[in-house]
């Protein structure tokens, strides 16, 4: 948060309103990690963009981004998109991707990604009981069409009153609103995750 603080310029009683919030403080005493694999590929994507470190930072940010698959998914689509007339420039991180995550994937017996497909498809009673009351995700409770209208429409009418009030809508607004509609759509999201994302 204060890399993002620095980055973004802001005083700091802006940095302390956030780190000091009641709502920061108790998403941080149930998970940290949520706020550093939000934050920090982001900030690192942005930081290294057009060094000698490009190929490298990116790859560590999306390699950090597949940490929280169901929280981030729609920002590494965003972050293509940005990057979109420069495609071929992104094999090398994607590489570093594959070099990262194979390798841990491949640990263990099983395989530590057949054991993450086996807990989703047939989870254990302890995380069926702890999912049931720490689940946020729309998509759960409602159907899949349902659940992209409400995120359409409620997208759509913030858009509107920023352009009704002449703000300007700018990247933060735009990954936010990725790193909530992420989260809304997937099949499970922690209160913790929604508030990292906030």
């Amino acid at each position: 948060i204060g890399w993002l603080s620095y980055r973004r310029r802001w005083s700091l009683s802006n940095f302390l309103a956030i780190t000091l919030s009641p709502f920061f403080l108790v998403t941080l005493s149930k998970s940290n990690m949520d706020i550093l694999v939000m934050v920090f590929p982001i900030l690192l994507w942005e930081s290294v963009e057009r060094t000698r470190w490009q190929v490298a930072g990116r790859g560590v940010a999306l390699s950090f981004l597949l940490l929280k698959p169901q929280g981030t998914i729609l920002i590494w689509l965003y972050l293509f998109w940005t990057c979109r007339n420069e495609l071929r420039g992104l094999i090398k991180p994607l590489l570093i991707v594959a070099l990262i995550v194979i390798p841990i994937s491949v640990i263990g017996s099983p395989p530590l990604l057949l054991q993450w497909l086996n807990n989703l498809v047939n989870p254990a009673p302890q995380n069926v009981f702890y999912w049931s009351i720490n689940n946020l995700s729309f998509s759960t409770y409602y159907s899949p069409f349902i659940s992209l209208s409400v995120l359409l429409v409620s997208f759509f009418t913030l858009w509107g009153i920023m352009k009704w009030k002449r703000k300007r809508w700018c990247r933060e607004h735009t990954i936010a609103s990725l790193l909530l509609a992420s989260m809304f759509l997937s099949p499970y999201a922690s209160q913790q995750s929604f508030s990292s994302a906030l």
